[in-house]
């Protein structure tokens, strides 16, 4: 049987043919893609390295149905033992903006207070407004509504009261995203513009030192690190030298080609230094021997 890497996710986006391209050069292996939509119900046997690459903006694209296949698919290798890059609980974390800011706050990193649209309906959460509306989990848009009063969320319908969420607004003109990769991290503003009831959002694709401490970032990749997750961008608010709070989180980034460019190399060389820690996993016989072992999953 021959071995192989196994990249979970999709393969549209320019950013995962890239990536793909970075892993089967850097391992020497085969790359198969697991992803919604694709057929490959059936996988043989284990792969060497798992690398879990599945957008929270999928369920909108494939359904969720399609997409909890995969996951449990992935959960399924997790219980075999094989080494996988950014862990099922990573994703569920992504999925639930709720489960985000309960997350960050364990860990006491500042996270800007979110609450689900019924909660505040039903007077369970208190929130000060004004608020941006959010797709719980989160799409893809670079506009987003602003609600400034309770009343006008019970003239939304009960489809989207369930699935969006309220976070309190920061009206600052700039938000930064830091994309991490192991031990390594890149940060780019972001320019915010503010328009009636609408706040929309723009990307600098230029590099900036990472305004947050070395000891909040190191303590942001461990807590990362003990559910399994390796590669992950934070989106946030800075208040003169500290971090004001999160107000995002994602699992997986969708790499522009200008910020692959813009890092010049390191971006690639933090990847394949992160498939490297994952090799040791199972450069031993013994391991290797393991997950060679019979896989089916339905």
């Amino acid at each position: 049987m021959e071995d192989y890497i196994l990249y979970v996710g999709e393969d549209k986006d320019f950013s995962d043919r890239w990536l793909t391209k970075i892993v089967q050069k850097q391992a020497e292996l085969p790359v198969v893609l697991l992803g919604p939509g694709k057929e490959n119900a059936r996988i043989s046997h284990s792969p060497i390295l798992v690398i879990n690459r599945l957008y929270a903006s999928a369920i909108y694209r494939h359904g969720k149905k399609n997409v909890m296949k995969v996951f449990r698919k992935l959960i399924a290798l997790e219980k075999k033992d094989v080494p996988i890059i950014n862990s099922s609980k990573g994703y569920l974390i992504e999925l639930d903006r709720i489960k985000q800011f309960a997350f960050f706050n364990k860990h006491h990193i500042p996270y800007i207070q979110i609450s689900r649209v019924n909660s505040i309906l039903r007077r369970r959460e208190p929130i000060a407004f004004p608020c941006v509306l959010k797709l719980n989990p989160s799409g893809r848009n670079r506009t987003l509504e602003i609600v400034t009063n309770k009343e006008s969320l019970r003239l939304m319908p009960s489809a989207s009261r369930k699935n969006n969420v309220l976070q309190s607004l920061i009206k600052k003109l700039i938000c930064y995203r830091t994309e991490f990769v192991g031990d390594w991290c890149a940060t780019y503003p972001q320019h915010l513009c503010f328009q009636k009831n609408k706040l929309t959002f723009r990307k600098i694709y230029k590099i900036v030192p990472t305004p947050i401490s070395e000891l909040l970032k190191k303590k942001i990749i461990k807590s990362m690190k003990e559910i399994g997750v390796s590669a992950f961008s934070i989106e946030y608010f800075m208040r003169r030298n500290n971090l004001e709070g999160i107000v995002d989180f994602n699992l997986t980034s969708n790499y522009h080609p200008v910020f692959i460019k813009i890092t010049h190399g390191h971006l690639e060389h933090a990847w394949q230094k992160l498939i490297n820690l994952k090799e040791t996993l199972w450069n031993s016989p013994k391991k290797r021997f393991f997950y060679r072992t019979s896989l089916t999953i339905a």
